[in-house]
């Protein structure tokens, strides 16, 4: 998990696993943006039990200035934060 002292920024980038309706739950709840990378980090199919989903936090996220320990995703929408990535660093 990320170092919790690590404020969300718009733009970063974040990888986030739980289950398929979980992940949606949160990108729409969290005003997150899918990312289209060419890496390809979206792993969900409707098999899938667990999924990984990159995404972007935008501008309007209620997570913005929030540290990851604050956000508390695994308590609200049972999802985990796996990365942050920001300019490209993780």
């Amino acid at each position: 998990m990320p170092g919790g002292n690590t404020a969300l920024k718009a733009g970063d980038i974040v990888i986030l696993q739980g289950e398929p309706d979980a992940l949606e739950r949160v990108v729409g709840l969290e005003k997150l943006k899918l990312s289209r990378d060419t890496k390809g980090h979206t792993l969900d199919s409707p098999d899938d039990e667990v999924g990984v989903m990159e995404a972007v936090v935008t501008a309007d996220s209620d997570l913005i200035d929030r540290t990851p320990m604050q956000a508390r995703l695994h308590d609200r929408y049972e999802v985990n934060l796996l990365a942050i990535s920001r300019a490209g660093q993780r």
